[in-house]
């Protein structure tokens, strides 16, 4: 039986809407040498990055880039995250990761650091880590990740608190409801 591709259905270039690949702290990650706590909080479980002075708190995680990735268009990685209470203070945060499609050999680690400000107790905060240049990556291509607190450096001044980890998401932008092939866009 012979494939008949169903048409390309994408989107028009200028008007490419946004999506969230998400990574949840609670599930789905693995623990690094010194992972953050798991502490109680509104109900659930988040992740406590500590100030530690030694040992930061990282984990480390893989994701996929879905079928619906606009090949070639850059991501957006972010944090969420609340401050343990109201204490004025920023957090460093320390993102690196290593990114190849499939058949492509993974290069070299890139880091990438951000600061956030804690503005009061229990808001939702969002830091933002530069853009990822997606130049040649395709869909399927993958990422292997580790996210740290840096609360060592002289630019965290959250001193003695804790930063919840609620969710580390990338933003990247969609062409179409999924792809032609299992393991590649179009033929």
């Amino acid at each position: 039986m012979s494939y008949t591709p169903r048409g390309k259905r994408r989107l028009p270039a200028a008007d490419l809407p946004w999506e969230d690949l998400r990574v949840e702290f609670n599930s789905g990650i693995s623990p690094a040498s010194n992972p953050p706590q798991r502490v109680a909080y509104k109900g659930g479980l988040v992740s406590a990055f500590e100030d530690e002075g030694v040992n930061e708190d990282t984990v480390t995680f893989q994701v996929q880039l879905p079928h619906n990735y606009a090949e070639g268009t850059d991501i957006e990685p972010h944090i969420h995250w609340a401050g343990e209470d109201n204490t004025a203070g920023n957090v460093k945060w320390i993102f690196t990761y290593s990114w190849a499609n499939i058949g492509a050999a993974f290069p070299g680690e890139t880091s990438d650091t951000a600061i956030g400000a804690n503005p009061a107790t229990d808001v939702h905060t969002l830091t933002e880590f530069t853009q990822i240049n997606g130049a040649g990556k395709t869909v399927s291509s993958v990422m292997i990740c580790r996210l740290s607190r840096n609360s060592t450096d002289g630019d965290d001044t959250f001193t003695a608190k804790d930063a919840y980890g609620l969710y580390f998401d990338f933003h990247y932008q969609i062409d179409s409801m999924g792809s032609d092939l299992d393991d590649q866009k179009d033929i």
